[in-house]
């Protein structure tokens, strides 16, 4: 086995735009933005509309969007069930590329995977059906949704798996897309961190590593 340039005992994965990436979230945002528009449109709260137009992330709209149908007395769960039915035939007709198992087995080898999501555990399920990604390679999955609402700070998602894993946060590497989301809350927790934009590999990861070796 080939020998890390830092000492990791343990990898945690971004979900979407991460294990899979090359998916046109406009679409989706539009799709949300038109049904804001057919129900809930005599709400004078733009930050939704906002949100979505200017193409923010879709975690906060998801938030959002709960939070203003619960504001109007509207039953969350059918947002939920349109959402979760709209979302997987959306995936379904983008061209997702999914990083390789084989390369995903490369780090299983070094240390304890783990996935830490914004994306409710059942759509990241689903998700990986179809695009037939391995979830049985990882320790843990964990997501920040509950109850229909989307929280995006991960810190308590990594001290979780700190406690749990008992390792130091610099034996730690997150590996994400959004430097916001995924990276500034490990980094708060003194974790090593990856930035990805389109997908990754073992070795490009392992040439990020060696050069923060030298640090």
């Amino acid at each position: 086995m080939d020998k890390l340039p830092i000492m990791i005992k343990v990898f945690i994965f971004d979900f979407d735009d991460t294990l899979y990436y090359n998916v046109n979230w406009k679409e989706w945002n539009d799709f949300k933005l038109n049904y804001y528009l057919q129900h809930i449109a005599h709400v004078k709260n733009t930050i939704f509309k906002n949100s979505l137009e200017n193409g923010e992330e879709s975690d906060s709209s998801e938030m959002n969007i709960s939070k203003i149908l619960l504001e109007q007395g509207m039953r969350v769960d059918e947002w939920t069930k349109v959402r979760d039915a709209e979302l997987l035939s959306f995936i379904k007709r983008q061209s997702p590329i999914v990083v390789p198992e084989a390369e995903l087995k490369k780090f299983a080898k070094h240390g304890t995977c783990y996935i830490v999501t914004n994306t409710a555990e059942q759509n990241l399920k689903d998700f990986a059906e179809y695009m037939h990604i391995n979830l049985s390679m990882f320790r843990g999955i964990y997501s920040n949704q509950s109850n229909s609402l989307t929280l995006t700070d991960k810190t308590k998602l990594y001290q979780r798996i700190l406690n749990e894993t008992r390792v130091l946060p610099n034996e730690i590497l997150v590996i994400g897309n959004s430097e916001k989301l995924d990276l500034l809350p490990a980094k708060k927790l003194g974790m090593h961190t990856y930035l990805c934009t389109h997908g990754f590999t073992y070795a490009s990861v392992m040439l990020y590593l060696k050069g923060a070796s030298t640090y």
